[in-house]
């Protein structure tokens, strides 16, 4: 019973139609849902009991990156969503900055649909451009391993047992980001990459660093590196590293 009244209360608390997402109007009604947040954005997820709408909740609930704490002190903060899954980092993270930046990089082509959906049903078209690429420490073609989970897609391979296949996809930098953009100042550098956080941070050129203000991350596990030597190589090129938000995986880097 407990348990019943924090699941409703959790709802409550994030969604404006809490009503249409606890028993039994979860199991009466389909189960693609538009979820109208208490932030403001409305996210479609396409399955109210799966992935898209674990990270919906982690991110409008729980506040796992910590999107809400941040203080950018900038009024149009450029944002690079890099791992962009459906959308959820970049909606919140424009409903926090109204007048920001925000380039979405997704390689996968549902979850890109699902993204474009998620824009253009919260009109932000002028505010958040995708790409349909992944991030990594080359520019070109790559592996990408899918998971059954659709957050979990990466270009690492792993032995999860989630595996559920492999495409090719495009793949860029973070320099060639700031370049083809036009970006002196990033504000805002978000990574959820699964795995690739590590070969992407150590070999960015130096002269980037200063010029990426903040860094928020998930540290996944990976089978050469611990989480650590991430923080403490960040450290090292002159971030103040703390965890942010409800994750214990997620960390914030302040230039």
């Amino acid at each position: 019973m407990i348990d019943t009244i924090k699941h409703v209360i959790s709802r409550v608390k994030a969604y404006k139609n809490w009503y249409s997402i606890v028993w039994p109007m979860t199991r009466l009604l389909s189960r693609e849902r538009i979820l109208e947040t208490r932030a403001g954005p409305m996210m479609y997820v396409r399955n109210i009991f799966g992935p898209d709408f674990v990270v919906v909740h982690e991110m409008f609930f729980r506040d796992d990156y910590g999107v809400r704490e941040l203080h950018l002190n900038v009024s149009e903060p450029v944002i690079v969503d890099a791992g962009g899954n459906i959308g959820a980092f970049s909606l919140l993270a424009l409903a926090t900055y109204p007048n920001a930046r925000i380039l979405c990089y997704e390689p996968e082509a549902s979850n890109l649909d699902i993204i474009r959906k998620n824009v253009r049903l919260n009109a932000a078209e002028k505010h958040i451009t995708c790409f349909k690429e992944a991030i990594d420490n080359t520019t070109g073609m790559k592996t990408f391993y899918l998971s059954q989970a659709e957050y979990a897609h990466s270009l690492e391979k792993s032995a999860d047992s989630r595996h559920a296949g492999e495409i090719s996809v495009a793949t860029t930098t973070i320099e060639r980001i700031m370049q083809d953009n036009h970006i002196k100042r990033l504000d805002l550098l978000k990574l959820d990459i699964e795995g690739t956080e590590y070969s992407v941070l150590r070999n960015l050129p130096l002269e980037l660093y200063p010029r990426i203000k903040n860094i928020v991350l998930e540290i996944h596990d990976h089978p050469s590196e611990k989480k650590e030597d991430l923080v403490r190589f960040l450290a090292e090129h002159g971030y103040a590293v703390a965890q942010s938000g409800t994750n214990p995986h997620v960390f914030l880097a302040q230039h």
